[in-house]
């Protein structure tokens, strides 16, 4: 089964608006209906004030927990504000926890209400059947870690969630860019969008992007940010791709 959970925030209840990011949340939609057969049916999208703390836990249960069968192919996106906070558990060496900070989030330095740790989302990913395949793409500042699909052990590299490729747009210390009026509006009145869902999806909707390797698209996605007007100087940020060698030489959603 193909399901996907497509997250989105313009608006919040205390953190400042943001622009781009309801219009990458259609975009996803109409691509992976009209290009990755996935059902309408089966896609789940929650806006503004729908992608509050208790509505994305219960949509993330719904995707991933319920997620047994040998051949899923799951995919999340999520573009809003990101953020980190003190890192409780004990799991981060560099002492922070990122945090999707969804609709009612507010911090207090230490202390924080609403929102979502990265350690929810990956908790969550390990119920999966180790052949699911889970796609996901994150549209936020400080994202680069948070997504722990991996982690270093005394033999290397082990991985936590075998058949998952996470895609940011930044580092955990960078901020994420938008761009303004580059596509036709969807969910907005303006065109804005974020630099990575914007050349994804454009990309991916050609017959030669949905047939390039994710090694092959990602290089593309460094040189796009690189020459892109809206990341120089003190605005540039880096995209990251986290995946196993086995992941990098296949197409975007394709295991």
């Amino acid at each position: 089964m193909k399901k996907s959970l497509l997250v989105g925030l313009n608006e919040y209840q205390y953190q400042p608006t943001l622009t781009g990011c309801l219009n990458d949340v259609g975009a996803f939609k109409k691509l992976l209906v009209d290009y990755y057969e996935f059902d309408p049916v089966n896609i789940l999208t929650l806006v503004n004030s729908q992608a509050n703390t208790n509505q994305v836990s219960s949509a993330l249960d719904w995707l991933f927990t319920n997620s047994r069968e040998e051949e899923d192919d799951l995919f999340f996106f999520y573009s809003g504000h990101g953020s980190y906070v003190h890192d409780f558990s004990g799991d981060e060496a560099d002492q922070k926890d990122e945090i999707f900070a969804l609709y009612d989030h507010l911090d207090f330095g230490k202390e924080y209400q609403g929102g979502l740790l990265d350690d929810e989302l990956t908790k969550r990913d390990l119920k999966c059947s180790q052949n699911t395949l889970i796609e996901i793409v994150v549209d936020a500042c400080h994202s680069g870690t948070i997504v722990d699909v991996s982690q270093e052990d005394l033999n290397g590299n082990y991985w936590k969630v075998p058949q998952c490729s996470f895609w940011t747009a930044a580092t955990e210390d960078q901020v994420a860019r938008v761009q303004k009026n580059v596509d036709q509006p969807l969910l907005e009145k303006s065109g804005d969008r974020g630099s990575v869902p914007y050349f994804l999806t454009e990309v991916l909707k050609t017959e030669k992007g949905r047939s390039k390797s994710r090694q092959e698209l990602f290089k593309g996605l460094q040189d796009y940010i690189a020459n892109s007007p809206y990341s120089q100087g003190t605005n540039h940020h880096d995209p990251t791709c986290v995946l196993k060698d086995s992941l990098k030489i296949r197409p975007f959603l394709e295991r």
